[in-house]
C-alpha cells in the first residue's frame, strides 16, 4: 500500500542539481584561517 502512495520521478524530468557543500569544514576553514577549499591559493 505505502509503495501506491511514494512519489514518482516522470520519465522526461531530470534530477535536481547538487551542489556540493560542507557547512562543517567551511567553518572550520574560516576558524583556521585557511582559504577556502573552492578557491585556489596564489602562488
Amino acid at each position: 500500500m505505502a509503495a501506491s502512495r511514494t512519489p514518482r520521478r516522470r520519465s522526461g524530468e531530470m534530477p535536481l542539481p547538487t551542489i556540493p557543500f560542507d557547512p562543517a569544514g567551511a567553518l572550520l576553514d574560516k576558524t583556521a584561517g585557511r582559504p577556502p577549499r573552492h578557491r585556489k591559493e596564489k602562488p
